[in-house]
């Protein structure tokens, strides 16, 4: 299969067939553009112009009342459809192959690569690239090319899975811990055990862990009833790949 990433709007199969995530403007969109001496390129469901035409690109979107978006690339702009991005392209593969995005990395380079990033359990941009999408990596790649990508790829093509160490960007808020700082947990890989009363809120936390996921991931529950005598709801859950539980109470 292939996927384009800059277009990040299609992708095609080896079979021959494509499938396209959105769709280009209305004709009258691109007759505007032609009168206002605006030059731009069509792809199969993406406008783009230069950079330094934004403002009157977005006057013309204005005029006209489209639902359409604007993301910069370096210097140049892209004029799409809205809701479709890099991850919303990569969302549609992964659920094609039924892959979790869980363990996945995602490399980018400029400003319309934050989205891809976000979907990914790793995010990875290029030293070269945006600085403020190096801000919002886990990791960045040295170097000053494609060489420096490719041996990054060929390093991490070596584990069928995510090494534990490297993962755990996608957390979920559980509450506010007494000290008021946000009260959080990087679920994957963790033993999560929810203890109470009978109707003091298991259920609701349990559910809460579960809703809030996203990307959603597999999860494997399981419920014991038995009568254990606490005051309030209690969580524990594994900090280390061991047996060793933490407790917090709520």
């Amino acid at each position: 299969m292939q996927w384009w990433p800059r277009m990040a709007r299609s992708f095609a199969f080896p079979n021959g067939q494509s499938r396209l995530t959105g769709h280009l403007p209305p004709q009258v969109f691109f007759d505007e553009l032609r009168r206002n001496g605006i030059e731009f390129k069509l792809g199969q469901c993406i406008v783009e112009a230069d950079a330094g035409a934004a403002p009157r690109i977005l006057a013309t979107i204005r005029k006209l009342e489209l639902p359409l978006v604007m993301l910069f690339n370096c210097s140049r702009l892209m004029v799409l459809p809205q809701a479709i991005s890099k991850g919303t392209g990569l969302r549609e593969v992964l659920n094609t192959f039924r892959l979790s995005a869980h363990n996945a990395i995602a490399i980018g380079d400029a400003e319309n690569d934050h989205d891809l990033l976000a979907e990914c359990e790793i995010a990875v941009a290029v030293g070269w690239g945006s600085a403020a999408l190096q801000a919002e990596a886990n990791e960045i790649v040295r170097g000053d090319g494609p060489g420096a990508v490719a041996a990054y790829i060929q390093r991490a093509a070596k584990e069928t899975n995510l090494p534990f160490d490297r993962i755990g960007r996608h957390r979920i808020t559980m509450g506010t811990a007494e000290d008021g700082r946000p009260l959080s947990i990087a679920i994957h890989a963790r033993n999560i055990l929810v203890v109470g009363e009978p109707q003091s809120g298991k259920s609701w936390l349990t559910g809460l862990a579960c809703g809030t996921d996203d990307p959603p991931r597999l999860l494997c529950l399981r419920d014991r009833p038995r009568k254990i005598q606490f005051g309030c709801i209690s969580l524990a859950f594994s900090w280390e790949r061991n047996d060793n539980l933490t407790w917090m109470q709520f």
